[in-house]
Formats: C-alpha cells, sequence, structure tokens
C-alpha cells in the first residue's frame, strides 16, 4: 500500500492559524494581572514596554514547527491537537525567549530576526533580557495550567527545566561562545549543535508525549525521532547559511558567519549526505507506531528539504 501523502505547510499554516490566536490572548492574559493594568487586547498594560517587548517578538510570524511537532506526536498518539494548546504555545514562548538572547551582541550579534530588527535594537539590550526572561517565565506558567494532575505536572515541568538548562540550551549556549575563533574537534561541534537546537527539539516532542500518556516505550521511541530530526534540522540550518545569502533567511549576524558548522566543518556533499542519514534514522524510530504517525515522518522529510 502507499504511504500517504501529507501537505506539511498546509499542516504548518493549521497549527500557525491555531497557536497566533492563542499566543496573543496568553500574553494579554498575562499582563491584565497587573493591578494597574488597563484591561483589553493588546500591550495596554503595565509594564507596557516588556509586555511590547515580548508580543514583538512572539507574533512576529514565526512558523511555529516546536508546536506542530508536539501537534504531530498527539496526533501519533491518539490525542487532539485542541487539548495541547498551551502547552504548544508555551513551548513557542521558550523558543522565542532563546532567539531574543542569542540575537544580543553577546551572543550571536544579530541584526535581523525573521526579517525585521532584533528585539534588542527595538527595545534596547535590558528590556529585551528582561522580556526574554519574562516570557520563559510565562512558560512556565501556562504549561504548570495546561498539566491534567499533579503527576503530569512535575513531569513536565522537570522536562522542560531540563530542556532550558545546562544539560540542553543553556549548556549548548556557553559552549558555543567558549568555542569562538578557536579550532574545535568534532565532538565539540556535535555537543553544541545538538544542544542549541537539538535540546529544544527533543524537549517538545518529551512534553507533547507525557502529556498525551505515552508509554515508556512510545517516548523512548519519540525520543529518538526527535534527537536525529533536531541533528538533521541544525545540519540543514549549517547548509543553508552556506548555500544561501544571510538577508534569504531573515537573519543577519555578525558572528554566524565566521563560526565553524558543520557544513562549514565537512563541507557540503557530506553533509547532505549526514542530513538524508538522520532523517531516515528519525522516520525508523517510528516503526511501531503506524499511520497515526504520518505527520511525524512527513514532518522529519520537510525540515530537512526546507529552502530557509
Amino acid at each position: 500500500m502507499t504511504a500517504p501523502t501529507i501537505d506539511i505547510p498546509a499542516f504548518l499554516a493549521d497549527v500557525k492559524s491555531r497557536v497566533d490566536p492563542r499566543l496573543d490572548e496568553l500574553l494579554a492574559e498575562n499582563g491584565s494581572r497587573t493591578p494597574d493594568a488597563v484591561k483589553g487586547p493588546g500591550p495596554t498594560f503595565s509594564p507596557r514596554r516588556v509586555h511590547e517587548c515580548m508580543r514583538y517578538s512572539v507574533l512576529d510570524g514565526g512558523k511555529r514547527v516546536r508546536p506542530a511537532l508536539m501537534a504531530a506526536v498527539a496526533q501519533a498518539l491518539g490525542a487532539r491537537m485542541v487539548d495541547h494548546l498551551d502547552a504548544m504555545c508555551a513551548v513557542e514562548m521558550i523558543h522565542v525567549c532563546s532567539l531574543i538572547l542569542d540575537d544580543l551582541p553577546s551572543m550571536d550579534d544579530a541584526e535581523l530576526r525573521h526579517g525585521r530588527k532584533a528585539n534588542h535594537l527595538v527595545f534596547g539590550e535590558a528590556v529585551a533580557i528582561l522580556g526574554a526572561i519574562a516570557l520563559l517565565n510565562r512558560a512556565f506558567e501556562v504549561l504548570s495550567e495546561s498539566c491534567p494532575d499533579d503527576s503530569v505536572r512535575r513531569s513536565v515541568i522537570a522536562e522542560t527545566a531540563r530542556m532550558v538548562g545546562t544539560e540542553g540550551m543553556i549548556g549548548g549556549q556557553v559552549v558555543d561562545l567558549e568555542s569562538g575563533g578557536k579550532a574545535i574537534d568534532a565532538r565539540t561541534l556535535e555537543y553544541i549543535e545538538a544542544h542549541k537546537t537539538g535540546a529544544l527539539i527533543i524537549g517538545a516532542a518529551r512534553i507533547a508525549a507525557v502529556l498525551a500518556g505515552a508509554t515508556p516505550e512510545q517516548l523512548g521511541a519519540l525520543t529518538g525521532y526527535a534527537r536525529n530530526v533536531g541533528v538533521a534540522y541544525q545540519i540543514c540550518d549549517d547548509i543553508l547559511h552556506l548555500t544561501r545569502a544571510p538577508g534569504d533567511l531573515g537573519k543577519v549576524s555578525h558572528r554566524d558567519e565566521s563560526t565553524i558548522n558543520y557544513a562549514r566543518a565537512h563541507g557540503l556533499a557530506e553533509s547532505r549526505r549526514s542530513l538524508e542519514s538522520f532523517t531516515a534514522a528519525a522516520v525508523d524510530a517510528l516503526s511501531d507506531f503506524g499511520p497515526r504517525a504520518d505527520h511525524l515522518r512527513a514532518l522529519a522529510r520537510y525540515l530537512a528539504e526546507r529552502a530557509s
């Protein structure tokens, strides 16, 4: 039997159409709790500047890849996207928090993000940092409220803390900064790329799986899938940095173009072979899931073939 054709751009558009309005609501709801707030849509509440900063980067037209991954995980486990919408939004807030920090002059020193001025160039470095921290805290709050019981809540919060912390994104960023301007070995490069990008992809998949009631075996398989997708995603990014103009990617960074990455270290031909290999391994990890995981399989292939 021929596998069904999955329209991933349409799937991403559907996820985005659900996530974006809910992100708007969740951020407005957060602001309306302050004592001197002016209730209503948009950043009309106090302190206005930091909420404008948060909304500027969250509602900037991102593709919502990580929420789509979570929706596909839920589908693979027989759950509904609507039941995980707030958790999907929370993970997107964490992703955006990482982008704001990543763009700072002390990090990647980026001028553009998603084709617009980087957050710190609009709001200043101090407010950008505070806005990023506020998004992270709001994400934990939303995740906590989205869990059906205390047992699930403990697991989800623990997964999120590991995803963000020194075992995850922060660890990868620190090693990346320490490696700047140095010749680094393959092991260090793999650590940086697996943690800076892969940790959030793995964490998103595991959070969605826990919320959907995955068995230990299913959680292990989905973790393997996400780990391979994360590596493939970063390799594809590295290839694009070598083959596309920075402006075409929506980001201009003073550091990215001079920093060693997988494609620079291994060459384009080897990088493309590795990209295919990791994508195939991601798909193979789903062998026990059947057709309900077709969106996950198609998403892995789509992300490996993307042009931006």
